[in-house]
Formats: structure tokens, C-alpha cells, sequence
């Protein structure tokens, strides 16, 4: 998990960043001896992943990213739609208030916005969610953790053409039911990343697609994994017990 999810350290006095996840994702996969990569991602990771894209591109990142794929994510901000909890959350002080107040009503109701209309997630979903986000107090820094929202802006031109020069390598898996990346979003996409391919979910797949439609997007992954040499058939994940 990132810094601030999870089961991770969710410091509440800290400026959190993409920069900063950049750099842990980069000391982890040192720790883990990987010299190449795919890459899958979400959200955020989406963002990450575009940082880690350009760090390679200016020929400073320490291992290969030979693949990403993307899941819906703000990697255009200009057609990026931030839900009205993010919004409240982002508020100056109104922010602060808000994620110090935040129950499980209001963050089922937040999360179920994000979701299709036919793949809502279930109670047994949302309590296990909300166990994760009260990790270490976890919704506490929900507001400082949307900084990657204006990141996201700041860093557009960097970040997009990161996935510009490597669209080959990059498949975006969709889920057009997302209201925060609306339709016609894949046509931006086609549009500025051009040569990327993209998978276009059922129409009722929301924001959340490898938990709404897990087998489609696995069957969108795979197909691409192979046609950039992966054996497929062989996969498998390893972790060590500890990694620090």
C-alpha cells in the first residue's frame, strides 16, 4: 500500500506527494532485486506510474518498466471529475473538520458513488474497506492525501507525455460507468495518447473495475501481457515474508 493507505504509516502532519510515492515504490522494488517490471495500476497508482515512466525516459530510474497497465485514474486532469466528497475534503480547515468526522455512512455513501450501478459493493465490501481506512486512523488524512489532484495539473505536461513516448508499452483498461472519468474520456485519450491501446469495459463498470469486473479486466491484461512476450501461463507473484 501506498504512504497514507492500507496497512501503511498514515502520518496526519505530512505533505504527501506522488513524488514521495515515487520514490518508495522505486526503494521497494530495489529491495526486491527487480531489474524489470509490469506494471499494473490504479488511481493514483496511475499517477505514480506516469512519474516512474518519465524517470525512466530521462534515463535515471533503476530497473525497466517493460509494460503498465492502467485502470481508470485521473491521467488527464483536464477531464479529470472530482466527486463532491473530494471536493468538501480538499476544503481548507473544512477539509481537516470533515475527515475527522468521517463514519461509515458517509464513506459508504462516498464510495458507492464511484461504483457501476450494477456492481455496487456489498456490506461485507464496505466494512472491509472502512476496517483499511481506520487503520492507524487512516480517514484522518483523506483530504491531505488528494494533493495528487492538484499534482496532477501541475505536473500534466510532464506526466502526460510520459505515456506519450511510451504508448506502445501502455494499455488503459476502462470502466465507463466511472462519473469521475466520464465518456467521452476514452476519446481524449485515444486523442493524446495515441498508439496506446485502450479496453473498454461493459457499460455498467464503474471506477473501481478490477473490483467490479476482476475477470474481464484480467482478460484484457493478459492478451497484452503476451503480445509484448510475456508467458502468461507461468505467471506468478512471490513475496517475501518481510521486506525490510
Amino acid at each position: 500500500s501506498f504512504l497514507g493507505l492500507g496497512y501503511s504509516d498514515k502520518p496526519r502532519f505530512h505533505t504527501y506527494s506522488i513524488f514521495e510515492q515515487a520514490n518508495i515504490t522505486e526503494a521497494l522494488v530495489k529491495r526486491l532485486g527487480l531489474n524489470k517490471v509490469h506494471v499494473l495500476a490504479h488511481d493514483i497508482g496511475d499517477t505514480v506510474a506516469q512519474e516512474l515512466l518519465a524517470r525512466q525516459q530521462e534515463g535515471v530510474l533503476p530497473f525497466e518498466i517493460a509494460t503498465l497497465c492502467m485502470m481508470n485514474g485521473g491521467v488527464l486532469p483536464q477531464h479529470h471529475h472530482p466527486r463532491w466528497s473530494q471536493k468538501i475534503l480538499r476544503m481548507p480547515v473544512i477539509g481537516v473538520v470533515a475527515s475527522r468526522f468521517m463514519n461509515h455512512l458517509v464513506f459508504r455513501m462516498a464510495l458507492a458513488d464511484v461504483f457501476g450501478p450494477n456492481t455496487k459493493p456489498t456490506a461485507t465490501d464496505i466494512h472491509n474497506y472502512w476496517h483499511l481506512a481506520r487503520v492507524k486512523d487512516g480517514y484522518r488524512v483523506f483530504g491531505l492525501l488528494l494533493s495528487y489532484i492538484d499534482e496532477r495539473f501541475e505536473n500534466e505536461e510532464r506526466w502526460v507525455r510520459a505515456l506519450q513516448k511510451a504508448a506502445p508499452r501502455v494499455l488503459m483498461i476502462y470502466g465507463p460507468a466511472d462519473p469521475v472519468n466520464k465518456p467521452p474520456f476514452q476519446d481524449h485519450y485515444r486523442k493524446l495518447v495515441s498508439g496506446s491501446r485502450i479496453h473498454i469495459l461493459q457499460e455498467h463498470v464503474g471506477h473501481y473495475v478490477h473490483l467490479e469486473a476482476p475477470k474481464e479486466v484480467v482478460a484484457g491484461y493478459l492478451p497484452f501481457l503476451e503480445h509484448h512476450g510475456v508467458k502468461t501461463k507461468t505467471i506468478s507473484v512471490a513475496l517475501p515474508d518481510r521486506l525490510l
